[in-house]
């Protein structure tokens, strides 16, 4: 499979892909749906039995908002800001610059968080052939990191005073993992579909609640 060729060398899927076939894309989805369920699954199964608790700050809500931010709007915002730069263009950096600020206004002041964008994406913009070439040449490490730092970013979700390094392992190594997933589609297919599998990834808890797989809280 390409995926596995892609974590390896992400460059591989600008090289080797050549048209888009419906059954192809089907079966990547499948894939890496369920790689991405049994990674989750397997982390969560040795947190319980080793005893970590991830001490989250809030749990999920099942309910018609919380859906709406966890399916729609998060994978929207997330991938906007994480995979969208992977391959650059005038859009690609306005659709970064967008979802960078609304992952920063939450944080910070929005007059500072829309100011600071504004002047990265103007010096970007000025430099845009140079940043092409840039990050062409290291498409590898910006996946990677891109994937990591998006990891990281949901630490957010845990309560830092039970954060240990197992604790860290075991809930981020699924989600960099994710990443790496939405980051293949990105690059081998567009951004659109990239934000369908992350969507579609984080309805399963919703869905395995409907159906009754697991309870609910």
């Amino acid at each position: 499979m390409l995926f596995f060729q892609f974590l390896l060398n992400p460059n591989c899927v600008i090289s080797k892909t050549k048209k888009t076939y419906f059954t192809g894309l089907l079966l990547d989805f499948v894939l890496l749906l369920l790689l991405n369920l049994i990674i989750g699954v397997t982390s969560s199964f040795f947190a319980l039995r080793l005893g970590f608790d991830f001490g989250f700050k809030r749990s999920i809500q099942y309910t018609s908002e919380h859906a709406i931010l966890i399916i729609f709007l998060g994978p929207i915002i997330e991938e906007f800001t994480f995979r969208a730069p992977l391959k650059i263009s005038y859009l690609s950096l306005l659709l970064f610059s967008i979802g960078v600020y609304k992952i920063m206004e939450n944080s910070t002041p929005k007059y500072y968080s829309l100011s600071m964008v504004i002047i990265v994406v103007a010096v970007i913009w000025c430099k845009y052939r140079s940043l092409r070439i840039i990050v062409t040449k290291n498409i590898n490490l910006l996946v990677y990191i891109s994937s990591i730092i998006f990891g990281l970013l949901h630490l957010s979700n845990l309560s830092f005073e039970k954060l240990t390094f197992p604790v860290f392992l075991l809930y981020s190594f699924p989600i960099i993992f994710a990443g790496l997933t939405y980051a293949y589609i990105r690059m081998k297919y567009n951004l659109f579909l990239a934000i369908l599998l992350h969507s579609l990834y984080n309805s399963l808890p919703f869905l395995f609640v409907f159906l009754g797989v697991i309870d609910r809280p």
